[in-house]
C-alpha cells in the first residue's frame, strides 16, 4: 500500500498538480489523465459521449435531464461515460398488474416478491441495474 501512495504521490509532483485537487476532479467524473494535465485555474468544460462541449458538468448533465451527483455516483460505479448520461432507472405504471415468470399475475410488486422471499428493495435493485424479471426474483 505504501508503494501505491508513493507512485501516486510522485504523478501528481511530476505534473506540478496537487494531489488533492487530483482526487477532487475524479470525484467528479474526470479521467486521471484529464485531471493531471489540466492547470489548476484552467475552467474544465465538459464534453459528453457524442463529442458535444458544455461549459461545465453541471451543464452537462442538465441537458440529459439528471443530477450531478447522480452522474457522479453513476461513474463512482463503474459507469461508461454514455451509461451514465443516458440510463434511465426502470419506472412502473401505477394500477400494472405484475405476471411472474411462472405466468401468475399478482396485484402488486410487494406481493410477487413476499410469495418468491425476497425484500421488495432487493427486486428494484435489481431491475434498476438491469436484471430481468426472473433474475430479479431470485432469492440470494
Amino acid at each position: 500500500m505504501k508503494e501505491q501512495n508513493k507512485s501516486w504521490v510522485a504523478l501528481c509532483q511530476r505534473h506540478n498538480v496537487n494531489a488533492l485537487t487530483v482526487l477532487l476532479r475524479l470525484r467528479k467524473g474526470r479521467s486521471l489523465e484529464e485531471t493531471i494535465t489540466k492547470e489548476v485555474n484552467q475552467s474544465m468544460s465538459a464534453q459528453d459521449h457524442l463529442g458535444n462541449t458544455y461549459k461545465s458538468l453541471t451543464a452537462m448533465c442538465d441537458s440529459y435531464g439528471i443530477s450531478t451527483t447522480a452522474y457522479q455516483y453513476r461513474r463512482r460505479r463503474g459507469y461508461t461515460l454514455e451509461e451514465a448520461l443516458t440510463y434511465k432507472p426502470h419506472k412502473l405504471e401505477r394500477g400494472t398488474r405484475f405476471v411472474a415468470p411462472n405466468g401468475v399475475a399478482y396485484p402488486s410488486l410487494k406481493t410477487m416478491c413476499a410469495e418468491y422471499g425476497i425484500k421488495y428493495d432487493t427486486f428494484m435493485r435489481r431491475r434498476n441495474r438491469g436484471d430481468d424479471m426472473g433474475r430479479a426474483l431470485r432469492p440470494v
